[in-house]
């Protein structure tokens, strides 16, 4: 039986792209919303000491930094990327506060367990996974309710956590 973990961003101050048109950039990214979406993207934010450039972030939708495209690409090829540049919005920066991120097409499984306790906003405090709907994947995102909630197998999730990357957290779900 496989492990999952939802992957979150424990960043407290992250960027916030300038006149971002986030009407692109879905919450829950379907596969015309990705389609939608320019192959390259240019952003930039207002650049502040208490900013942060995690390598996951969740708003305006679920995006990768490099290294965690990269370790992703390597458990499931088949996913469809989009590339977002994003720069400080001043003249000389340092080099490091240039990053580029991936915004991914994954996988969507409605997998939730009867149990899960899913409140009127399609919102849910402890999602609970439904052992007879997973598909023995290594990422996918849970379908069902409003948040973006991104899970992984456990591989995936240590391949991870040996990695130098940066706001990343996960949570272990409950499978029955």
């Amino acid at each position: 039986m496989m492990e999952y973990f939802l992957i979150r961003s424990c960043a407290v101050t992250p960027f916030e792209p300038i006149h971002m048109n986030r009407s692109l950039y879905t919450n829950l990214m379907t596969e015309e919303a990705f389609e939608e979406i320019p192959e390259d993207i240019i952003y930039y934010y207002h650049f502040s000491g208490e900013i942060e450039l995690p390598d996951v972030m969740f708003r305006p939708t679920f995006m990768t930094g490099d290294g965690l495209h990269d370790i992703i690409s390597l458990y499931d090829e088949s996913i469809q990327w989009k590339n977002m540049q994003i720069f400080p919005d001043m003249q000389d920066f340092p080099r490091e506060m240039a990053k580029r991120y991936w915004i991914p097409l994954l996988k969507e499984y409605r997998c939730l367990h009867k149990d899960t306790l899913v409140l009127p906003d399609k919102t849910t405090k402890k999602p609970i996974l439904d052992r007879s709907r997973l598909r023995n994947t290594d990422i996918f995102r849970i379908s069902g309710v409003s948040q973006n909630l991104v899970a992984v197998s456990l591989a995936l999730a240590e391949s991870i956590s040996r990695r130098e990357l940066y706001g990343i957290t996960f949570e272990r779900l409950e499978v029955r």
